[in-house]
């Protein structure tokens, strides 16, 4: 679906999967907050300096060791990119954090039709959205990241346009049945062995989340793909936007 897509190169997108170690969690609530509060400044002067365009995480339903959130962070150059994760492993901080870092462009054109209607937060926010000591997962959606690549060879491959017709048609039916909230897709500028494409894909329940996936498996799509993937919650979605307002 985004082979033939066209990467942007106008911003750098950073991914993270990260979360703490075991050994945060041996400092007393006292020396939490205050590396977390020093943590933010530094991150806010990044983001300020840098002009961020966006910042947000997902906390996996199913966390894998040190693994829980995934992020997407962008900046408009690759310094302000380098310049962020150079601050995130600041200690102290950045002694009790796992990081995997890696950096990705936007993919300009879906190829489905354009009638995913973007979320937006609700106006009122209160206190208890800016308090960093009281972040939140965000059940109102759910949101499915796919890390995926093709197959070798399968470029050599001739495409039924056929199946590809109908696959297009049943990716359009989901979205409309299950009312998509979001798709994105980010090519990876450090492609890994099994992972070079990397979508992210929101929808208001579950059931429409799984419809996603299981459209995944469509013999005429995954015969030439390799996928994983994992269900998430938005963490704290007020209090990370309130950061590049």
């Amino acid at each position: 679906m985004f082979e033939s897509s066209n990467t942007k190169k106008d911003s750098v997108v950073v991914f993270l999967k990260g979360g703490r170690i075991p050994s945060w969690y041996d400092l007393s609530p006292e020396e939490q907050d205050l590396y977390s509060i020093e943590h933010i400044n530094l991150m806010k002067s990044i983001i300020n300096k840098h002009k961020m365009i966006k910042l947000e995480g997902y906390k996996l339903l199913s966390p894998i060791n040190d693994w829980k959130y995934f992020w997407a962070i962008e900046f408009p150059t690759f310094e302000g990119a380098e310049s962020w994760i150079n601050a995130e492993m600041e200690p102290p901080y950045g002694r009790y954090g796992s990081f995997n870092y890696y950096l990705a462009r936007r993919i300009e054109h879906m190829g489905i039709d354009s009638a995913i209607k973007e979320a937006e937060l609700p106006s009122d926010i209160n206190e208890n959205d800016l308090d960093h000591t009281n972040l939140v997962e965000d059940t109102g959606s759910v949101v499915v990241i796919t890390f995926e690549m093709s197959l070798p060879g399968s470029d050599l491959v001739t495409v039924d346009k056929n199946q590809q017709h109908k696959y297009i048609k049943n990716i359009n039916s989901v979205s409309q049945r299950h009312e998509l909230i979001r798709l994105e897709a980010y090519r990876l500028i450090t492609p890994q062995t099994n992972w070079h494409t990397t979508i992210i894909t929101e929808f208001p329940t579950i059931d429409g989340a799984k419809a996603w996936i299981d459209l995944q498996e469509n013999p005429s799509y995954i015969r030439f793909k390799t996928r994983t993937n994992y269900l998430s919650h938005k963490w704290a979605p007020r209090y990370f936007e309130s950061w590049i307002k």
